[in-house]
Parts: C-alpha cells; sequence; structure tokens
C-alpha cells in the first residue's frame, strides 16, 4: 500500500505547488480577493487527496450492491487480500485424537480448502438468488457477488447445476422403485 500513500503525497505536493503559483502574484499585487479565488482548486485537490480514497471505496462498494463497510487506513490491505492471506497461511487439522490444531496447510489442501469455500459461498448466493428472482443465479452475477473471474464463475454455475441434476435425479430413483 506505499504505492497508495506515496500517490496521496504527490497529491498533496502539486496541490500545494499549484496553490504557491496560483496566490502568489494577486498577494504580491494586494489583490486578496483574486488570490481567495485562485486558491479555491488547489485547496479542493488537498481536500481531494483526504477524503477521496474513502469515497470512492464507499461509491464503489454501493456500485456493486455489498454493504458498506468502514473505510480503511491506507496502509491496509483490502479484505480480499486479508481473507486470502488467511486462508492460506493457516487452518485447523484434525489430530489422530480427534482433536483440533491450527497449523499450516499444504499448498494443495490450501486450494482446496479455497475451492470449497468458493463452492459453499456460490451455493448460498445461488439460493438468495433464487428466492429474490426464482430462477437460478447466471455466472455473471455469481463473478460480481463473489468478486471472481467469468471463468471461475462459470466452473462455479457449472457445478451448481451438475448438483442440482444429481440431487433431483436421486430424488426421482426411489419414486421409480
Amino acid at each position: 500500500m506505499e504505492v497508495l500513500r506515496s500517490t496521496r503525497r504527490l497529491l498533496i505536493f502539486a496541490s500545494m505547488v499549484t496553490l504557491a503559483l496560483n496566490i502568489a502574484e494577486p498577494l504580491i499585487a494586494g489583490e486578496y480577493g483574486k488570490a481567495a479565488f485562485d486558491a479555491v482548486g488547489p485547496l479542493l485537490l488537498i481536500g481531494w487527496a483526504e477524503v477521496g480514497p474513502s469515497l470512492l471505496y464507499a461509491m464503489q462498494a454501493t456500485a456493486t450492491g455489498r454493504r458498506v463497510a468502514e473505510p480503511r487506513a491506507v496502509d491496509s490491505p483490502p479484505p480480499v487480500v486479508k481473507r486470502r492471506l488467511l486462508a492460506s497461511s493457516s487452518a485447523v487439522e484434525p489430530m489422530r485424537d480427534g482433536t483440533a490444531v491450527a497449523g499450516p496447510l499444504s499448498r494443495e489442501a490450501a486450494r482446496e480448502a479455497r475451492r470449497q469455500d468458493l463452492l459453499h459461498r456460490a451455493r448460498a448466493e445461488d439460493v438468495l438468488h433464487w428466492q429474490q428472482h426464482q430462477r437460478p443465479i447466471s455466472a455473471e452475477t455469481l463473478r460480481k457477488r463473489l468478486e471472481v473471474g467469468t471463468d471461475t464463475a462459470r466452473r462455479l454455475v457449472t457445478q451448481l447445476r451438475a448438483d442440482t441434476h444429481i440431487a433431483l435425479d436421486s430424488q426421482a430413483d426411489p419414486a421409480a422403485s
């Protein structure tokens, strides 16, 4: 997040230089009203550097239909990155005696855990979508809600449809016997 911090510093620096250049001549000439008027633009840029990131985050969260969370600090990673870091670093592993101990996962186990978590979230989104619209969720809607790529969303929808058909077929077989 150093990039955001340095970008913010650059914006403030450029705004201060613009402010100085805009008001220097009117101040020297004693035209204080013109200096005040010329100071408005750079001061707005300085304010935008302070408020802009939080405002953009809130607008993006509202546009995608997610809950608006507390604006995060410039230094903190986005929530999706935090979840990925936590998911890949450790999980609960069962011991032989039945107790569970937190420990590092192998790369393959972590990948499978993420895949299962994504499938579980996709099922929940499908149920919610069905309750609201009385039809299965589309890959595009799932992609937007889970914030995944198009290929991943299509694979998830294919899996959801296959699971639905398997469930329907297993319910139909006992009735036919």
